[in-house]
């Protein structure tokens, strides 16, 4: 693998660990919900109940989403990450020696 392969890989790395840092701080923080028991409930108040709970699975439907870019991001990291150990171990012996002692 020439050297400006190298580079490439290792600047997708860093563009990818930069859109996964973007998603954090992005993310919705999801709340936990306290559970309420009504025994007699007027219509009113049933279609706000109803209103909040859509919302509530719009907001996380949203995470979802988020969270499946995340897991591709990472996917994606990952198979470059793969890449570089493989061209790393096909390097001749010397440069083995080099990293070994820079490292």
């Amino acid at each position: 693998m020439p050297q400006h392969e190298d580079v490439e890989i290792q600047q997708a790395e860093a563009r990818i660990v930069a859109q996964l840092a973007e998603l954090k701080t992005t993310e919705t923080k999801v709340k936990p919900q306290h559970m309420m028991f009504y025994t007699e409930m007027n219509p009113a108040t049933i279609r706000q109940i109803l209103l909040e709970k859509e919302l509530q699975v719009q907001d996380l439907q949203e995470t979802v989403k988020v969270f499946q870019v995340k897991v591709t991001k990472l996917e994606e990291l990952v198979r470059l990450k793969d890449k570089r150990i493989e061209y790393l171990t096909c390097l001749p012996e010397t440069y083995k020696t080099k990293l070994q002692l820079a490292g």
